[in-house]
């Protein structure tokens, strides 16, 4: 009796000593995990900008949590470790690859620094955590890690915006075939209706789609809950597919629904009642397609074969070790922040430099009639920003107008100019790029004909000239519109970089604008459209004689 009284004491507190050295033998696999979490969250962290301004992609605030839960519920059924041995050429490569990776992270932040718009920079960042990622799977369990725990992380990559384009022809292609079907809809209901692009043309007045140029927003989200339901309920690839083109179809339905309820709406009720029933219309959208896409995945999961049950004595119980040197894994930790440190050190050199000039901002000068020289103006009128835009746009200070102007040597042309400032700040830069012509007329309806590219327009009599990219827009019954669009960062240019466009969205303008160490400038966009031009050589004369007209410089 006394001999199991004395070794109580000592099995109770095995199972202490156990974890205790457990947790010194994983010391390093714990420290791989910190040096990952640094660095996604300095890969993640950029997007935050967009997905705070844009709200076709605020649902990526939701990716990071969701990952997290789909890696902490794979984690229990993980496979047995094959990871490869220490001193295999296969943990070498792996090694030498992850450093790679690591060491890319510097040049990309650089530049991202500068770009926080640029699109396909942003998948580039992300896929770099990506693969870093999978390379930490594979070192701690090999293949067959990776292969479980592979969905998880690619994951990540639903929260990075889509390329411009893509999402463009997208958004602007399901915009079209929604209107196209409320109009056959309105017309077999009685309602007289006439479709302008993506606008609807009703008895009180003109209806967008979807105001401005935020798109069919239900659409990306759609697809987020659609894979994340996929793999929550370990659906088959085929039920995967079926679950994401279920999701697809269910975000066309509902904005048909949403699109010919709030035209009846304007029908019966005035334009006026549209906007308060927007954003009701919006949430009741994306409250249907999360509703549906739960039941049809539910509706799958009961349809696919039971999974074959696998003995718990498989499961591995321990951590298997990592084997790298801890102090190793802790310069991998700090690492990304040295990056941001380095990045931040850089920009800061060039904002405070001591010969750096002071801001050359100009604003426009609204044409009431008194101020024009050449005269010739009429009907002047304010044109409201709608709400919508204005919570998207997120300016500190903006305004549009429209007017009518014909001189002796012209003929009538129809005047909108639309004026909007950001002051300086982390979001001014990707918000005044984001809503270019290209984009939001584009996404309104309006076909682009023509890009004719950047034209430097002289503004007043002491040399100040502001860059204007040039579109083209069809505009209707054979005529065209002539959209002029200057992107301006409030900062006096070198004498060598006289000519570098704010607007200048090539791989080289955002190369330079990162070695000029340009960023969180304050941004203004004037954006100018003419109807009734003959052609484009006309329609930019036209500018550059009313332009000195319609500039002020501050200075």
């Amino acid at each position: 009796m006394s001999n199991l009284v004395s070794a109580a004491p000592l099995a109770s507190a095995r199972p202490t000593v156990s974890a205790g050295r457990a947790l010194r033998a994983h010391a390093d696999v714990w420290w791989l995990a910190v040096a990952l979490g640094v660095s996604a969250w300095c890969a993640l962290r950029p997007l935050t900008v967009e997905w705070s301004i844009n709200p076709q992609y605020a649902y990526g605030w939701t990716v990071p949590f969701l990952t997290l839960y789909l890696l902490a519920r794979q984690w229990s059924s993980r496979p047995l470790s094959r990871a490869p041995a220490a001193g295999t050429s296969a943990r070498r490569w792996t090694l030498l690859a992850a450093a790679g990776l690591l060491f890319l992270q510097l040049p990309m932040r650089w530049l991202q620094e500068a770009n926080p718009d640029w699109r396909p920079l942003n998948w580039l960042v992300v896929g770099d955590l990506v693969a870093l990622l999978l390379l930490a799977f594979f070192l701690l369990g090999g293949r067959p890690w990776v292969r479980h725990f592979a969905f998880p992380i690619v994951f990540l990559l639903v929260a990075v915006p889509w390329p411009e384009r893509f999402e463009t022809a997208c958004v602007q292609g399901l915009m079209r075939g929604v209107t196209t079907v409320v109009i056959e809809l309105l017309d077999w209901l009685g309602v007289p209706a006439v479709q302008q692009g993506n606008l609807i043309q009703v008895s009180s007045g003109l209806i967008g789609v979807e105001e401005a140029c935020s798109g069919i927003r239900s659409l990306q989200s759609t697809f987020m809950v659609a894979l994340f339901l996929g793999e929550y309920y370990t659906l088959s690839f085929a039920r995967r597919a079926t679950l994401v083109l279920a999701g697809g179809a269910l975000a066309m339905a509902t904005n048909l629904g949403r699109a010919l309820t709030l035209v009846l709406i304007s029908v019966r009720q005035g334009k006026e009642a549209f906007g308060r029933w927007h954003d009701t219309a919006g949430l009741a959208v994306f409250l249907a397609c999360l509703g549906g896409l739960w039941l049809i995945a539910l509706w799958l999961d009961r349809r696919q074969p039971a999974p074959e049950s696998t003995s718990n004595t498989t499961r591995p119980t321990t951590i298997p070790a990592l084997g790298l040197p801890i102090a190793l894994l802790i310069g991998c930790a700090l690492w990304p922040l040295g990056v941001e440190a380095a990045v931040s050190l850089w920009y800061r050199s060039r904002e405070t430099g001591a010969g750096l000039d002071a801001p050359l901002t100009w604003s426009p000068r609204w044409p009431t009639g008194a101020n024009v020289a050449s005269g010739g103006i009429t009907d002047f009128r304010e044109n409201e920003i709608p709400d919508a835009s204005r919570a998207m746009l997120r300016y500190s200070e903006g305004r549009a107008a429209s007017w009518n102007s014909s001189a002796a040597t012209e003929s009538a042309v129809r005047w909108s100019m639309f004026f909007a400032r950001w002051a300086p700040g982390q979001s001014a830069a990707p918000a005044a790029k984001m809503h270019t012509p290209r984009v939001c007329l584009s996404a309104s309806g309006r076909e682009l004909r023509r890009d004719l590219g950047v034209a430097w327009i002289a503004a007043d009599s002491r040399g100040l000239q502001l860059p204007f990219h040039a579109y083209v827009f069809d505009a209707g019954g054979g005529q065209e519109l002539h959209v002029f669009y200057c992107l301006w960062e409030d900062r006096r240019r070198e004498a060598t970089d006289d000519r570098l466009a704010a607007d200048d969205l090539t791989a080289r303008g955002r190369f330079l604008a990162a070695v000029h160490g340009r960023r969180n400038l304050g941004q203004r966009v004037l954006e100018i459209s003419l109807f009734g031009p003959a052609d484009d050589a006309s329609a930019q004369a036209v500018l550059a004689q009313h332009l000195p007209e319609l500039i002020q410089r501050a200075d």
